[in-house]
């Protein structure tokens, strides 16, 4: 586990209110006397999935740190004889997983932070 993370450490929880409350799901994480909401996410019809997938986000995290290490070590053993797809597989995923830890950790991604809200499909029903 990370010690260092500017995140709350999981495990986080994902919880759903009584349908008659809003059936709203919220994420809880741990804090030092109990627990505390981290997120609230309003209902629709992918709201159950994507509070999984953010309760899931610590493990993940760590997940991707500890495949990060792991292709570090290959990549500096990767025998000469492999082939040059199965290198250019391998730089591909150290490439994508260090894009993943880098938007974690709120780090640059390629100069593109601000694109997505640019881009965003939704501007014109929020206004």
């Amino acid at each position: 586990m990370n010690t260092n993370a500017k995140h709350t450490p999981g495990p986080w929880n994902p919880l759903q209110a009584p349908l008659d409350c809003g059936g709203y799901w919220w994420i809880q994480g741990p804090e030092k006397n109990g627990c505390r909401d981290l997120a609230t996410l309003s209902r629709n019809f992918s709201t159950e999935a994507n509070a999984r997938l953010i309760a899931a986000a610590p493990n993940m995290y760590e997940a991707l740190k500890y495949a990060k290490e792991i292709i570090d070590i290959a990549k500096r053993y990767f025998p000469k004889s492999a082939t040059n797809g199965d290198k250019y597989s391998l730089l591909n995923l150290d490439a994508t997983i260090s894009k993943a830890i880098r938007k974690a950790e709120g780090g640059a991604q390629d100069g593109k932070e601000g694109e997505a809200r640019a881009n965003c499909a939704c501007d014109g029903l929020l206004s």
